[in-house]
């Protein structure tokens, strides 16, 4: 409950990059939780590229589900990680697995390149990719606790 906690107050604090770290945080220990109780035991300290591929190749994952949180991931690295000036495309290209999981493309765009080809203030980025972030999230908790997550209030 911690986790949602932190990320409620993240989003209505508008702290969006925030949001997009914790929910994939919360996406990638939910997944490999499932993989390792599933017998999986490399699931405790394998990375997040081998979590989401042993999930679609066992089927936990969708395909819808598989690409929305290697986007999510590929989001989360283009925050979290450093690039030196002038490169603005990170990639994230690990080895396919056997079901031929679909990765983001290579010239997905990095966010300084988004802002531009998508004539947004960044923060109306940030705001999108939280709210997206949010929904991948859901999906998970829907999925566990068999209830449909509404993120959005009753009375929209």
């Amino acid at each position: 409950m911690l986790c949602f906690e932190e990320i409620r107050r993240c989003y209505l604090d508008s702290s969006d990059m925030a949001v997009v770290l914790l929910c994939l945080a919360y996406v990638e220990r939910e997944v490999a939780a499932q993989l390792y109780a599933a017998g999986w035991n490399r699931a405790k300290k394998a990375p997040l590229v081998k979590v989401l591929e042993r999930a679609y190749e066992d089927g936990v994952l969708s395909e819808l589900e598989w690409r929305t949180y290697a986007e999510l991931a590929h989001l989360r690295n283009s925050y979290a990680h450093f690039h030196a000036p002038g490169f603005d495309n990170p990639t994230w290209e690990p080895e396919l697995p056997r079901r031929k999981a679909p990765f983001p493309s290579k010239d997905q765009a990095g966010f300084r390149a988004r802002v531009v080809k998508e004539n947004a203030l960044g923060t109306e980025l940030l705001a999108k990719d939280a709210r997206g972030a949010l929904e991948a999230m859901a999906r998970i908790v829907n999925r566990q606790s068999g209830q449909h997550v509404a993120l959005s209030p009753p009375n929209e």
